[in-house]
């Protein structure tokens, strides 16, 4: 028997299967090659189309809803400022004896601040001043002492006062100088959804009021 014979044989006896390794490499090669294309797949088509639209429907629904929601914070923010500096205003005319001034200002920020009587088109929402007037004029002069400042609102287009003032006066008692009128003032202009925008009522007496939702006058 052959050296070939005999090796062929031996391997037989040890239950050896004569499987050559180039028919063994043959076989596993496709199989490794789908291993290898199922781990690098990317997205089909079809299947960034559909990313796409469900992304367009989320961003059609949601976006009213977050423009409104900024809306409505910018009013709010506006109102509560203006009502709480009214108040401030009013509380130190009373503890200081009077002449204590909110005026409107459109340079709030500046070192040396001025109120401004001119028709702004953003009206209030430029900013105002409070301040103590020394000397009684209604102006707010170089040696007047700032009390507070408040800067333009931001992301709100209006605060209208419908020309009715540009500057609240206080007494001692913490009204508002004797001649003056209601003043109606309207925060939130062409830029803020109707239903969004408020009405503060500033009286006489030097109070100021937030109308109810829905009421855009402060006729009784």
């Amino acid at each position: 028997m052959s050296t070939a014979a005999t090796v062929s044989l031996r391997r037989y006896t040890r239950g050896e299967r004569p499987m050559p390794n180039l028919r063994r490499a043959i076989l596993d090669r496709p199989l490794m090659g789908r291993r290898r294309s199922r781990a690098t797949r990317g997205f089909t088509i079809i299947e960034l189309m559909t990313v796409m639209a469900i992304i367009a429907v989320v961003a059609t629904v949601g976006l009213p809803s977050f423009q409104r929601m900024i809306q409505g914070a910018a009013v709010s923010g506006a109102v509560n400022s203006f009502l709480s500096d009214m108040r401030y205003a009013r509380s130190e005319a009373m503890r200081r004896g009077g002449r204590v001034v909110l005026c409107r200002s459109s340079n709030a920020e500046a070192a040396s601040p001025t109120c401004d009587n001119s028709s702004a088109p953003a009206g209030w929402a430029t900013g105002w001043v409070v301040f103590v007037d020394l000397d009684g004029n209604g102006v707010l002069d170089p040696a007047d002492p700032i009390l507070k400042i408040q800067p333009s609102a931001s992301g709100l287009d209006l605060i209208d006062d419908g020309g009715a003032s540009k500057v609240y006066r206080f007494t001692a008692l913490g009204r508002l100088l004797p001649g003056a009128a209601a003043v109606q003032m309207s925060f939130g202009g062409a830029a803020i959804q109707p239903s969004l925008r408020r009405t503060v009522c500033v009286l006489p007496t030097g109070a100021a009021r937030l109308q109810p939702n829905g009421m855009a006058s402060c006729a009784v």
